[in-house]
């Protein structure tokens, strides 16, 4: 009898274990931590926008979620006046004016602008970080039609002092400053002042613009530290009889001696005025590139250290005006 006993209270120990067991292997899940996709948005503002705070006037506004972007390129295009202002919102219904931010000029070496100034085309970035959503709107009485295109991208934030150094004597960390702060450019003295406003250095332009009539391999690039990249190829006038560019990226294992092309990291084949990206970075999804203004193509691939955009350019007379090539390194 006692051992029939025992044998019973061993099944229902091993039942129990068992049960246990399948309700903890239930309850614990394994997720992928993926990197967030660039986001993009394009639009058109045509008027002012009455309700600054809240849901803004129809055509006086172009808004983007920013889905854990801390890092937003803005481009303006178009004929308009009236200054546009930049707002962000963190419950998603309430619009603040990121006022106490500079909002820096590509084509500018200026400090930060404190508004995007009436009639400007060029392109801004500004630090959007821990807000859910952005927009560009026109505060002011509006004419014509500004066309904004943004990308949001996870990337380090802007580096900024408020105001110029003071002269004097001042301390920045553990480095005493003392009059006027000078940089140097290898080995010729360079009395240039340090400028108020600094880019973040993960934002660079590739060089390559002008007008472009035939094929042409664009400068080459050194990647330091970064995983990928989104490369932003802003195309002004287009003219000639069928006129036709394809943009891709090459990389170098030999210091650019010889090139391979990174597997899928193409536009499609343009023809029109419009700004189009490509973005290069481990584990995301592919997405092939469009000819709509304000699209990326996405490709997974590491970024090489030595890199290049190619231009293959075709057509009867064709002719591109490349206005500026951008290049935002992703950590």
């Amino acid at each position: 009898m006692e051992n029939r006993k025992l044998k019973i209270m061993k099944k229902i120990l091993l039942l129990l274990v068992l049960f246990v067991g399948v309700n903890l292997s239930a309850q614990v899940q394994f997720g992928n931590v993926q990197k967030l996709a660039t986001v993009t948005a394009t639009g058109n503002i045509t008027t002012q926008n009455l309700v600054p705070t809240g849901t803004a006037t129809a055509n006086s506004a172009v808004e983007i979620a920013l889905t854990g972007s801390n890092f937003l390129s803005i481009q303006t295009t178009g004929t308009y006046t009236g200054a546009l202002t930049i707002q962000a919102t963190v419950n998603g219904t309430t619009w603040v004016t990121l006022g106490g931010l500079p909002i820096l000029n590509s084509n500018s070496t200026s400090t930060g602008l404190p508004t995007i100034t009436s009639a400007l085309q060029s392109i801004f970035q500004v630090q959007v970080a821990g807000a859910l959503k952005a927009r560009v709107t026109g505060l002011s009485a509006m004419t014509g039609t500004a066309t904004i295109t943004m990308i949001g991208l996870q990337n380090t934030a802007i580096v900024a002092l408020g105001a110029a150094i003071p002269p004097g004597g001042n301390v920045v960390g553990g480095v005493t400053q003392s009059g006027a702060w000078t940089f140097q450019l290898g080995n010729t003295p360079n009395t240039t002042p340090i400028l108020a406003n600094v880019l973040n250095p993960l934002v660079i332009a590739t060089g390559d613009v002008g007008i472009k009539t035939v094929t042409f391999n664009g400068a080459t690039q050194t990647n330091t530290t970064a995983k990928g990249a989104v490369v932003v190829l802003n195309v002004g006038a287009v003219t000639g009889t069928s006129p036709t560019m394809v943009c891709k990226v090459q990389g170098s294992a030999d210091s650019g001696t010889t090139w391979f092309d990174v597997p899928s990291a193409t536009t499609a084949t343009l023809t029109t005025t419009g700004v189009f990206g490509i973005e290069v970075y481990p584990n995301i999804t592919t997405v092939i590139g469009t000819t709509t203004t304000g699209t990326i193509a996405q490709i997974a691939s590491v970024l090489p250290r030595t890199w290049r955009v190619v231009y293959t350019i075709g057509g009867t007379t064709p002719s591109f005006t490349l206005i500026n090539v951008q290049v935002n390194y992703l950590l």
